[in-house]
């Protein structure tokens, strides 16, 4: 094959296998394009599956969703569990329900106010739990030691629940001096002074509603320690006296804190004689069988004097690991404030409470929940030490004089800051040493408990308002709340002073319709003016009497400041005709408010709106001739006058009323009569009389 065929053969084989290298790259385009399209369904595929994938977990979290909405919709919780899981979806101040207890979203609730605080959890409170809610008991007199229980959810006015003596199960009242309650294990606690030698120490009552009360004597291991010649250890005097004892609560543990006598008696402040105390802790070992442990005495280092070391009535709360006590200092009867690291001490001395003239007792340390803070919703502890004034101070008008109020001093922070001045709150009835405890440290059945027995209008009190009869002449009294002071038959006229008491409302009665009985108050001590009951008028009645804003006390309603009839006794006085003469009045029906002089003739009334009569008859008038009869002012200025015209025996008569009185100003009567000669006033006492009543 020639060169020229050979090229041809090879072009044309190159031709065929460029025609193959066309088909075969054609043939891989092909294959390369469906192995594309094979990796992209592959690829679709898997996303298919991914998507589905994601569809079915989507489709998971959405029932979950779904289900969780439901739960906050309904807001329910099956477990406290499922609710902590919810929390973070539930709005600030939502209410739900987990396992049917109500429980309230709120960010401030942190640590031990956090209801899921056991779960390690902030941010929740129990719903049925007030922040504060305030329980005390007391009683009321020196004469009467029946316990009242009040509520208050301010912590300041507080409201009587059991309107009635609290019976007991085996034929007792519910009665006892220096009552102090708590809430622990399912039952209400109240322990209070009532020790007998040789057989117990204090008295305890229990019930479960507040309403149906046991009651036990308790004898501490070891005692009973109460004896009228057995001193405590350690002790000089027999502990014939264990006062006050004191609940605290701690770690499901109940302690009770209790008064002995022990050092040598003393000098006070007063110069009295006084015995010394001591304080001790027993514990509470069995509820059940209501065994209680030795006492421990509580060891308190110097305070902020060095009269004498002893100390009553303590009180303690435990607040970040520290335990903070209030006592009264027994030498100057004001309460001092310590803290230590253990129940029993030592005790480090921080601060005192005065109450200036008034000496205080039983202080009671409670922690208030406080949202008061100006543009903050915020949550602050605020520390108030509640107390009773016991007695008047140094200082005052009668000192060491009883009284009976309470008061309270108030800190914010920790228990130890400085707290500010001695403030008053108000109950329902006379208060002495007593107890006030906040509920929102209490378990929630605590408050519980007293919501339903104040729903249930509580019981029907004796006594509610105690009737004190005064004596007769000059008397005095503290008022104490919603107490009747009367006077009677026995008493005669009293005349009454009143002081500062506990009292914001009181009342007092003339108890008698004799003329003789009634009570003068006087204008000045806590009444800005002078005011008269019974006497004649108005008497078998009861006043209302209330404490206003600037202390002192005022009726409720008009009442007489002073009231007076004057006559002659059936003697009769000559005149002169033609002149003005000035009627002698020599006898008083009656001076209610002792303001008539029978030997000026003249009427002072306080200051006060006045009604004035006079009368006058005479026996020898001229025919045709006047009478004429004035009222005098200061002795000159008339300011009624009455006419009359006749002869022989006729009577003319003035009447002023209305008139405003400045409590200096003076009324007297002057008669005259035309004609000359000699002139006779009738002495017979229903024909010539002066009268006058000040309101």
């Amino acid at each position: 094959m020639n060169a020229i065929n050979r090229v041809i053969v090879v072009s044309e084989d190159s031709r065929y296998l460029t025609h193959r290298v066309i088909e075969v790259l054609e043939g891989y385009e092909d294959v390369q394009e469906a192995a594309e399209q094979a990796q992209q369904a592959a690829e679709s595929a898997a996303e298919s599956a991914n998507n589905a994938q994601q569809a079915a977990g989507a489709a998971v979290e959405a029932a979950n969703d779904a289900s969780a909405a439901l739960a906050v919709a309904s807001r329910t919780y099956d477990s406290r569990a499922a609710f902590v899981d919810a929390l973070p979806n539930l709005m600030e101040g939502a209410t739900v329900l987990v396992a049917g207890e109500p429980y309230v979203v709120d960010s401030t609730a942190s640590g031990y106010d956090s209801a899921l605080q056991d779960l390690g959890v902030d941010g929740v409170r129990r719903a049925d739990r007030l922040e504060n809610l305030f329980i005390a008991a007391h009683f009321t007199t020196q004469d009467d030691t029946t316990i009242h229980i009040s509520a208050s959810l301010d912590g300041i006015h507080f409201s009587v629940i059991n309107t009635a003596v609290l019976p007991g199960g085996q034929g007792f009242d519910l009665s006892q001096r220096d009552p102090s309650i708590t809430y622990f294990a399912g039952w209400w606690w109240i322990f209070g002074t009532g020790g007998s030698a040789g057989n117990h120490d204090f008295a305890c009552f229990r019930s479960r509603d507040l309403s149906n009360w046991s009651k036990f004597q308790i004898a501490m291991a070891g005692g009973p320690y109460f004896s009228d010649t057995t001193p405590m250890p350690g002790g000089v005097s027999p502990a014939s006296a264990i006062w006050a004892p004191e609940p605290f609560i701690e770690n499901g543990v109940m302690h009770v804190m209790v008064s002995i006598r022990y050092g040598a008696d003393f000098t006070n402040i007063y110069g009295a004689t006084q015995q010394h105390f001591r304080p001790y802790v027993t514990t509470l070992t069995d509820p059940v069988a209501l065994t209680f442990s030795t006492p421990v005495p509580m060891i308190f280092g110097p305070g902020d004097h060095t009269d004498g070391d002893s100390r009553i009535d303590p009180s303690v709360v435990k607040h970040a690991g520290v335990y903070y006590c209030a006592i009264k200092d027994s030498y100057y009867r004001r309460i001092q404030l310590y803290h230590a690291a253990d129940l029993t001490g030592p005790y480090t001395f921080d601060q005192v409470l005065s109450g200036g003239t008034l000496e205080i007792e039983a202080p009671c340390l409670v922690r208030i929940r406080d949202r008061s803070a100006i543009n903050s919703e915020a949550r602050r502890d605020k520390w108030r030490v509640y107390v009773d004034n016991n007695r008047t101070g140094v200082g005052d008008l009668d000192p060491n004089s009883l009284v009976g109020a309470p008061y309270y001093f108030e800190a914010v922070g920790a228990p130890d800051a400085t707290y500010g001045a001695m403030q008053k709150c108000y109950f329902d009835t006379p208060v002495r040493h007593g107890s006030i405890v906040n509920l929102s440290e209490l378990p929630p059945e605590a408050s519980r408990a007293l919501s339903n027995v104040a729903a249930a209008g509580g019981q029907k009190r004796r006594n509610l308002g105690r009737q004190v009869e005064l004596g007769s002449g000059s008397q005095w009294i503290r008022p104490q709340q919603d107490v009747v002071y009367y006077a009677s038959v026995n008493s005669g006229a009293v005349t009454l002073q009143l002081r500062d008491g506990p009292a914001d409302r009181f009342y007092l009665g003339a108890m008698s319709a004799q003329a003789a009985v009634g009570i003068l108050v006087q204008g000045s001590g806590f009444s800005p003016r002078q005011f008269l009951i019974g006497f004649g008028r108005g008497n078998d009645a009861v006043i209302e009497m209330r404490r206003r804003q600037d202390g002192q006390y005022y009726p409720v309603g008009l009442v007489r400041r002073s009231e007076f009839r004057a006559h002659r006794n059936g003697s009769n006085q000559s005149f002169t005709a033609g002149t003005d003469t000035a009627v002698v009045w020599t006898t008083e029906t009656y001076d209610a408010g002792d303001n008539f002089d029978t030997g000026t003739g003249r009427w002072t009334p306080p200051r006060g709106r006045l009604d004035i009569e006079a009368q006058v008859t005479i026996t020898d008038g001229e025919s045709g001739g006047t009478l004429r009869v004035d009222i005098l002012k200061n002795g000159s200025a008339i300011v009624a006058t009455g006419y009359a015209q006749g002869s022989g025996q006729f009577s003319a008569r003035a009447v002023l009323r209305g008139e405003e009185t400045t409590g200096t100003d003076y009324y007297s009567v002057q008669v005259r009569a035309t004609g000359s000669g000699s002139r006779t006033i009738n002495g017979n006492a229903y024909l010539t009389n002066f009268y006058g009543v000040a309101w």
